[in-house]
């Protein structure tokens, strides 16, 4: 005949749930990726102890130069505060009286659209691909 087996349902049913999960989180990864490799070049922002830039880009902010931008200051200045033997590249930004927040505004303004918009793009091709295996 042409049955199928009953454990068949269950794993298939699985898999289908794994793969939505992964729908949902793929284009927003692809979106912060985005981000990240867009900012990525200001001085000294990948090289700060203890802090990832997965730490300060996240699906919470990945969208909005305003979240990223309150992120930095939360998480990356308070590390300039900190007495070190060799000075950290992105502080010599905030102390030597240089306006951190003048000169990468721009930059991750750009960077928040882009993330924007490869998570779109991201969502429309998942999308597409979703719709043939439906």
């Amino acid at each position: 005949g042409g049955g199928v087996a009953p454990g068949w349902g269950l794993v298939s049913g699985l898999w289908y749930a794994t793969w939505l999960q992964y729908v949902a989180k793929s284009p927003i990864q692809k979106g912060i990726e985005t981000v990240i490799s867009q900012i990525d070049y200001f001085p000294g922002i990948t090289k700060l102890p203890g802090i990832p830039l997965t730490q300060i880009i996240t699906s919470e902010n990945y969208f909005s130069d305003t979240l990223i931008m309150k992120a930095i200051q939360t998480k990356a200045v308070p590390l300039c505060s900190v007495e070190r033997k060799t000075d950290l590249v992105f502080c010599s930004f905030t102390k030597n009286g240089s306006d951190l927040i003048s000169k990468i505004s721009s930059p991750v303004k750009y960077a928040a659209q882009s993330g924007k918009d490869a998570a779109v793009a991201e969502g429309t091709k998942l999308a597409t691909n979703t719709s043939i295996l439906t």
